[in-house]
């Protein structure tokens, strides 16, 4: 499936994740929660409904005016979403 995780519900590398069976096959665990930048594959099963969040990055650049701030801007826009 879509979202299947390769380890156990009690091995989950982190202590706050939960994880539940999925709804699909019933055999492997899914996050309960899943933050995605994305809409979710049409086919995939959903239980509960979605809920906006928002997120803001705030970074410093260099005082600069016209195409070299544009041009400024325009370098630091691939990275934000990592940075969230």
């Amino acid at each position: 499936s879509y979202c299947h995780v390769p380890y156990h519900d009690r091995q989950a590398p982190f202590q706050n994740m939960k994880l539940v069976p999925c709804q699909m096959c019933g055999k492997k665990w899914v996050p309960e929660t899943i933050l995605a930048t994305c809409e979710p594959p049409s086919r995939l099963p959903i239980r509960g409904h979605g809920t906006f969040i928002q997120a803001r990055v705030c970074r410093t650049r260099p005082k600069a005016s016209g195409e070299n701030d544009a041009l400024a801007v325009s370098e630091a826009l691939p990275f934000l979403e990592f940075d969230l």
